[in-house]
């Protein structure tokens, strides 16, 4: 069995699945601030986006998982080819892995109350996490930079307009709402818009990263192939090798 992946097709599906959850933002923003309705028959919570363990969390877990999978998928390739280049896609993976598991159950929350117990913070750092958060995506910045330009231009142009919109919404527009939740707390909607904006970034940069990763193996890895080995079988060759 050969399987197909269309970059088209799948980009168009996530930007399709992404203007539904963003339909459903705007609707729940209009039961909370227009009808005074914080909850509408569970509309507000499914869809908030500033909210966590619901369709947006979930759309955003799922797509950090393709992406670190498909960056897995070249990693292993390029090991096959024996350039001693792999290394690389396996700290993307790592990286995207981690950003998916950090949104899912929301790791930069437990850092925020770790350093504010020992730290008073203000203003745009109002929320601390935000200062390893930057570091460490300066580090890894750094390290990628030789890597970075051996890419294909296109690859490069996927992957740097991604990580531009990443880190702009997930460091830069949250130290932004940061400062405005200090002075006038998080309920209004100012935030909310903040809120939208920064999660909106997030979910595009990675699509965008996702219609990278898979046009690189359109185009550069093109006998790149996944093959699921029955039990049974392993087991046998196990048998015959002994």
């Amino acid at each position: 069995m050969k399987a197909v992946i269309r970059q088209k097709r799948v980009i168009r599906v996530l930007l399709l699945l992404f203007a539904f959850l963003l339909l459903g933002q705007f609707l729940a923003l209009y039961c909370r601030f227009g009808l005074d309705k914080p909850n509408a028959f569970g509309i507000v919570p499914l869809f908030l986006f500033d909210r966590e363990n619901n369709l947006p969390t979930l759309f955003s877990g799922v797509q950090l998982a393709i992406a670190a999978l498909l960056a897995l998928g070249i990693a292993y390739f390029v090991r096959s080819q024996q350039t001693g280049k792999a290394r690389p896609w396996f700290i993307i993976a790592a990286v995207l892995s981690y950003l998916g598991i950090d949104d899912m159950a929301s790791i930069h929350d437990h850092i925020d109350l770790a350093i504010m117990a020992r730290v008073e913070t203000t203003g745009l750092i109002h929320w601390p996490w935000v200062i390893p958060y930057a570091i460490l995506a300066l580090g890894i910045m750094i390290y990628f930079v030789p890597f970075f330009f051996k890419l294909p231009v296109k690859t490069r142009l996927f992957f740097a307009t991604s990580a531009a919109m990443y880190i702009f919404g997930g460091i830069g527009m949250e130290m932004i709402g940061a400062s405005h939740a200090e002075h006038a707390g998080e309920d209004g909607l100012q935030y909310a818009i903040y809120t939208t904006i920064e999660e909106s970034l997030e979910m595009l940069a990675v699509t965008l990263l996702i219609a990278g990763l898979i046009h690189y193996i359109n185009h550069f890895a093109k006998s790149l192939s996944i093959t699921f080995i029955p039990e049974t079988s392993e087991q046998s060759n196990l048998a015959g090798d002994s």
